[in-house]
């Protein structure tokens, strides 16, 4: 099995979360770096996909490179949802592991950071 967290099975080594209770956005460098090199990637700020998300999704997806779902054919701002990967500063240590996939609407104006993520 993997590393649970990016860079470490131990989230106090490699990201910022809840308990810790920091300010939005920590510095940067402050956690041990990765197996790349790069820092705070788990925890500190969320991954904000451009995927849309879909509950059963990942059920029915192809197993390399899944593009996510389809867009939804609803135009309701609370039904268009994009996936979030990892947590942030303001979630426990649970939510910001490797796996962990969330999802926000898109216009959600709320308190917690978060990483803005695209490949088009």
């Amino acid at each position: 099995m993997g590393l649970i967290y990016a860079g470490s099975n131990n989230p106090d080594e490699v990201a910022w979360v809840r308990r810790q209770f920091i300010r939005p956005g920590a510095p940067g460098w402050a956690k041990t770096a990765n197996e790349l090199g790069l820092y705070d990637m788990s925890g500190n700020i969320y991954e904000w996909c451009w995927d849309w998300y879909s509950k059963d999704y990942y059920a029915i997806s192809p197993a390399d490179d899944p593009q996510g779902p389809p867009p939804p054919e609803s135009n309701k701002p609370w039904e268009l949802n994009r996936v979030r990967r990892g947590g942030s500063w303001r979630e426990a240590a649970e939510a910001s592991r490797l796996t962990t996939r969330s999802f926000d609407y898109m216009t959600y104006e709320g308190d917690n950071d978060f990483r803005l993520a695209r490949n088009a």
